[in-house]
């Protein structure tokens, strides 16, 4: 089974070409494990590691499934706008020329020019559930439509702050007849709970623990908390011109803490926090990726 390739599943042409153009050869072991099944129509747990393949092993499925008809066929669920923005990309990619419009609905943004792209027709939806909720009650999103449900990051989405949201959106979906919950983790109790909404599910444990992370060193300093900005700076000023520094913390009011005390230093920072605007997080965000910001504060959620 480990030498098998995406070729041996006789995947639809325009899956398997983006695939190959991607450079793929063999699926991971969560993709080899749960896809097949899957495709089949059967409910899936499936947990790996972040990094492993979990969005493709999920994704492929649903894109073979769902048909370019302008009526919203499948839904993915995820906790954050920018987990919803990484799915999406990745299944525009993994489609390939198939033609399905694969729309992100999340808040934060335009709530009408969201509305008027549901309106002019849908295939995929991958969205937060706080929205997906205001644009079915708005009469924008069918979800009685749906047949495939997928909770990406699912320990999060079945936890007591998702639970309400979820459960209502599963109330308004008769005609779903498969659901696939995906996570790195899967507490006993969520599992437990899983009983009421799936049917005989297929559980998928990869063992494929480790995520190859290459040309990344890891160290850890201990130092007292006097001296956390001390050693933060020296940190910085050692940092070549080409580097960018990613720096962690617990709450907003400690990212704008930091952010003012380096800014005395003369460290210039941006930084990421939930409060922010959409717009305002995603142009952070760019400028971060594009090299123009060389350290980004963010704290651990928006992160």
């Amino acid at each position: 089974m480990s030498n098998i390739s995406f070729i041996n599943w006789d995947l639809p042409e325009h899956i398997l070409d983006a695939i190959v153009a991607k450079g793929w050869e063999q699926p991971t072991e969560i993709q080899r494990e749960a896809i097949p099944s899957a495709r089949l129509g059967r409910d899936i747990i499936g947990q790996a590691r972040t990094g492993s393949g979990k969005t493709a092993a999920f994704g492929i499925p649903i894109l073979e499934k769902t048909q370019p008809t302008g009526n919203p066929q499948s839904i993915v669920l995820c906790p954050t706008r920018e987990l919803a923005t990484q799915v999406c990309n990745e299944l525009e990619w993994i489609q390939g020329d198939k033609g399905l419009i694969i729309l992100p609905v999340y808040g934060g943004t335009d709530i009408e020019k969201q509305a008027k792209k549901l309106d002019s027709g849908v295939d995929v939806i991958v969205g937060t559930p706080g929205r997906v909720i205001d644009m079915t009650k708005r009469k924008h999103l069918n979800l009685e439509g749906i047949s495939v449900l997928c909770l990406d990051e699912a320990d999060r989405m079945l936890d007591m702050g998702f639970w309400p949201d979820i459960s209502w959106i599963f109330s308004n979906m008769s005609n779903r007849n498969q659901t696939l919950l995906f996570s790195a983790t899967f507490p006993q109790e969520i599992i437990d709970s899983t009983d009421e909404f799936l049917n005989n599910p297929v559980t998928v444990m990869s063992d494929d623990l480790e995520v190859e992370v290459p040309e990344i060193e890891q160290k850890w300093i201990k130092i007292g908390r006097a001296n956390k900005l001390w050693g933060l700076g020296r940190i910085l000023i050692n940092m070549d011109n080409s580097d960018q520094c990613l720096i962690f913390c617990n709450t907003k009011r400690m990212v704008e803490l930091l952010e003012d005390r380096l800014g005395k230093h003369r460290f210039s920072c941006a930084t990421l926090h939930g409060d922010m605007s959409q717009n305002k997080r995603e142009k952070v965000m760019s400028g971060f990726r594009d090299g123009e910001n060389k350290t980004l504060i963010a704290t651990d959620v928006a992160a």
